[in-house]
């Protein structure tokens, strides 16, 4: 028996005692000659690659549908626009099935984001009678909503999660003002469920997503109170608002909810200073008050990155 019969023959001993796979060993043979990515930088270049790959390829449907859109009639404009993003889809989901290419379908899955509720709703102008534009905006989102959920729960990829995190903030609120809701109030509810939403995805795999979906649930929450509270005399009360929402960024470890929450809290004291002390002589004072406490903020701010968050 020669050396390399029996390197093999231990190499299948020490695969059935540890129960590995071949699929196991080949990905770990690949990682170790540097055949799956070279290395970090190969890794790194070729996703890169693939984004950009991808950005070219929706960028090239874009055009050709811009260039032949007026001559298209109405079941061509339904295809050219609905067909790619269903075919992203369902490339992306086979491309899962093989670890070389997995990475390829993050673009893909982005793409079949975009371009599918554009297609269904060229479909719905194309083959509507009229009505209220929202039920079918409240349709597209609910039918994508359900279709990355359904994916995510055979796939469990961070990216269909964030997507569908998307997709459901516009389902809520759409549905919020069909029902009629006040605007403000609208918003400030779907704010604040997405922050809570947020914060249970934070504790699981996938916090890699939250930072955004942070910033945006606390730019909504606090723009949609601004809103709410500025024509009262109850507006002293975003203040304490702000500062609530800074303190539940620290419970939250979220840095990009502080930063909103602190942008928030700047934006009203300059809103408050103009508004009560522009045509006043204490104003030069007001402007050196309102940066001492700029400043203020920014320490503070810091001080709860390093000490909550770091």
């Amino acid at each position: 028996m020669s050396a390399r019969d029996v390197a093999l023959a231990e190499i299948v001993e020490i695969a059935q005692r540890n129960d590995l796979s071949a699929k196991a060993i080949e990905a770990a043979l690949n990682t170790a000659t540097g055949e799956e990515g070279g290395g970090p930088a190969s890794g790194i270049i070729r996703r890169l690659l693939a984004y950009i790959g991808g950005i070219f390829v929706f960028a090239g449907i874009v055009v050709y549908i811009a260039m032949f859109w007026d001559g298209m009639n109405s079941a061509a404009r339904i295809i050219i626009t609905l067909g790619p993003g269903v075919v992203a889809l369902i490339l992306a989901i086979l491309l899962l099935d093989h670890d070389k290419f997995a990475r390829a379908a993050t673009p893909l899955f982005l793409m079949a984001a975009w371009l599918q509720p554009t297609g269904i709703m060229v479909a719905f102008d194309e083959l509507g009678t009229g009505g209220n534009p929202q039920h079918a905006i409240l349709a597209t989102t609910t039918v994508m909503l359900a279709q990355q959920l359904l994916v995510f729960r055979r796939f469990a990829l961070s990216v269909l999660l964030f997507v569908a995190l998307g997709f459901g903030a516009l389902t809520f609120w759409n549905a919020f003002e069909l029902l009629g809701v006040d605007e403000e109030f609208n918003l400030m509810v779907t704010g604040l469920s997405l922050l809570l939403v947020t914060h249970g995805i934070d504790k699981t795999t996938h916090r890699n997503i939250t930072p955004f979906w942070y910033f945006v649930g606390g730019v909504t929450f606090l723009w949609a109170a601004f809103d709410l509270l500025q024509d009262t005399p109850f507006h002293l009360l975003y203040l304490g608002l702000t500062a609530f929402m800074i303190y539940l960024s620290t419970l939250a470890s979220s840095r990009t909810l502080l930063i909103a929450s602190t942008l928030a809290m700047m934006g009203y004291i300059g809103y408050f200073t103009s508004e009560y002390f522009v045509d006043s002589i204490g104003w030069p004072i007001a402007l050196i008050f309102m940066g001492l406490v700029l400043i203020g903020l920014s320490n503070m701010a810091l001080r709860i990155n390093r000490k909550y968050m770091s």
